[in-house]
């Protein structure tokens, strides 16, 4: 019998979407832009992995280690997205992007931490 943590398909868009942002980050770690440094796009590589197996598997560890992502996310990206606001008056749509959908993720592991026997 398969549990619900198997039948919910939006965690295999939420791990996708981790895959996306991992591919992504392997390709700032060969091609950084002249103020970046590489090491940290190769650390959420393998943060973003963590993510991806997570996202599938949902083992209880995760909610913790998606939950000190998430506030990380949204101090780093939030601060970014004031930031720009703040001295430009426009909006960055990825720092956006991430300070909504990681709460919604985040959410959406607790929901499902509780529905699961």
């Amino acid at each position: 019998m398969t549990s619900k943590k198997s039948r919910n398909p939006i965690f295999y868009i939420y791990a996708f979407l981790a895959a996306f942002i991992a591919l992504y980050h392997i390709n700032k770690y060969f091609f950084p832009s002249a103020n970046e440094h590489a090491t940290r796009h190769l650390i959420f590589v393998g943060i973003c992995t963590i993510c991806v197996f997570g996202l599938i598997k949902r083992p209880a560890w995760f909610l913790y280690f998606f939950g000190a992502l998430m506030l990380q996310q949204l101090y780093s990206h939030g601060s970014q997205l004031i930031n720009q606001w703040k001295e430009v008056h426009t909006v960055n749509y990825t720092d956006l992007i991430v300070v909504v959908m990681m709460p919604v993720i985040f959410v959406s592991l607790l929901r499902n931490r509780h529905a699961t026997p």
